[in-house]
């Protein structure tokens, strides 16, 4: 006889299946069953995904999105009863969507909503700030190495997707948006409370990206201001800091 366990994944493995499996005739209450909580469970998965991309759900509405997480949730069960975290490769699924061929911001969009649930569920920390960075004298600060907060996300997006996700997680109804389909990034911090965003150019996405890398801040620059040495990172540093992007010093 299977033990629980064995019986447990028995159920789940039909649960997630497409096709049925059970002969309705032999047992016909078995089948609705298993029906009944094929449809919870794929009402719950969709509903999750709509709750962990809001802005892909609201750039496409609601029908066309149920329609796409239906074949999302067929080919990518949950793995984890924490559904907060579900459809992490929801991005690259839309990347190779057929219907949103001809939305080529959507993938980028959904990969800015996933770095804010990673944001928004990341562990907390003290976040390094200017009172905390005053006690050293600038050619030291040149020499520190910190890390990124815990909750810190940042990426390098495409087609003006960081400006389409902020413009509708932040603009008032009615407000127009205007895109260049240009290359951009975004940092997504939640040093206290809520997740906040700050838009990097190309030189204070490099210099973070340093950073992570477990550069200095003095290499951070220097990499950064040889791919635009006209970039302030003075004005940039001083940015980062306040939003909480690190924490440190090591």
């Amino acid at each position: 006889m299977p033990d629980l366990q064995q019986f447990q994944r028995e159920l789940a493995h039909r649960i997630a299946e497409r096709r049925q499996t059970i002969d309705a005739e032999r047992d016909p209450a078995l089948r609705i069953a298993l029906q009944v909580h094929r449809n919870t469970v794929m009402k719950a998965l969709i509903d999750a995904l709509t709750a962990n991309y809001p802005t892909v759900a609201a750039l496409v509405g609601q029908e066309w999105f149920d329609a796409c997480a239906r074949e999302y949730v067929g080919a990518h069960p949950a793995r984890t009863p924490a559904l907060v975290l579900y459809g992490e490769s929801f991005p690259s699924f839309l990347a190779e969507f057929e219907p949103a061929a001809d939305l080529p911001y959507l993938s980028e969009v959904a990969r800015i909503d996933r770095l804010w649930i990673e944001a928004h569920t990341a562990r907390d920390a003290a976040a390094l700030n200017a009172s905390a960075l005053a006690q050293f004298d600038s050619s030291a600060i040149f020499s520190l190495r910190v890390e990124l907060h815990p909750a810190a996300r940042m990426g390098w997006f495409k087609h003006s997707a960081a400006t389409i996700w902020i413009h509708h997680r932040t603009a008032t109804a009615g407000a127009e948006l205007e895109v260049d389909d240009r290359e951009e990034g975004l940092l997504l911090t939640r040093p206290v409370g809520a997740v906040d965003h700050t838009s990097l150019d190309r030189a204070g996405f490099l210099f973070l990206d340093r950073i992570r890398s477990g550069a200095s801040f003095g290499d951070a620059a220097t990499a950064a201001l040889e791919s635009d040495r006209h970039a302030n990172l003075a004005r940039c540093f001083a940015q980062l800091v306040n939003a909480g992007a690190f924490v440190g010093p090591l």
